[in-house]
């Protein structure tokens, strides 16, 4: 479970003659149908990372093939969601149920745990950010709008390493122990890995 959502792997395709739809939506992570691809594809981010990050603790050797064969996988994964949960997720119901200073702490919210999910991505992998890319100059002074988004992005992340080093340089002063560049970097790592509901907290306030 992750959020109120299921994830049952089902290669078989067992799970639709098992389950009491009275309270429970199930779609296949893999349904890349108009009305569902978006949802799909959020909801495998989210499985991937969550698979990833199982087999880290527990070196499972199902998972890992899962992961190893993902883009073949995926559509052995249901997505189960209660119905009560189901609906308050709809546009209209959110609309109707939330004010717009709610609305906006909402959508600020997702965006900080999006981006730590990208830099939690980035360690994982062991990947650079953004493949490497950097800001084109703008020789014209016209102002290129596709790579002011690109610097925003990139500013954001490193708003969200400044404050995990803060973050970390706090925790260690309060155990007491010295703050050299390699405890902190690895208190940040944990934090971006582990702890992101703490780091999101801080960012958050």
């Amino acid at each position: 479970m992750s959020g109120g959502v299921a994830y049952q792997y089902d290669p078989q395709g067992l799970l639709p003659k098992k389950y009491s739809d009275d309270s429970v939506y199930l779609s296949r992570l893999g349904d890349d149908s108009q009305s569902s691809a978006e949802f799909s594809q959020s909801q495998a981010t989210v499985l991937q990372d969550l698979l990833t990050d199982h087999v880290k603790r527990t070196g499972s050797p199902l998972a890992k093939r899962i992961l190893d064969n993902w883009d073949s996988e995926k559509a052995n994964f249901w997505v189960a969601e209660p119905l009560g949960l189901r609906a308050n997720q709809q546009a209209s119901y959110i609309a109707k149920s939330l004010s717009d200073k709610d609305m906006a702490e909402e959508l600020v919210r997702a965006y900080v745990y999006d981006s730590i999910r990208q830099l939690k991505k980035s360690y994982d992998d062991q990947s650079v950010m953004f493949d490497g890319t950097v800001p084109a100059l703008d020789t014209n002074g016209a102002g290129d709008t596709a790579d002011m988004k690109f610097v925003s992005k990139m500013v954001n992340q490193y708003v969200i390493l400044q404050f995990a080093r803060e973050l970390a340089q706090t925790q260690l002063q309060s155990e007491g122990v010295a703050c050299d560049d390699y405890t902190v970097g690895v208190r940040m790592k944990k934090l971006i890995l582990i702890e992101e509901k703490k780091l999101a907290s801080r960012l958050l306030k």
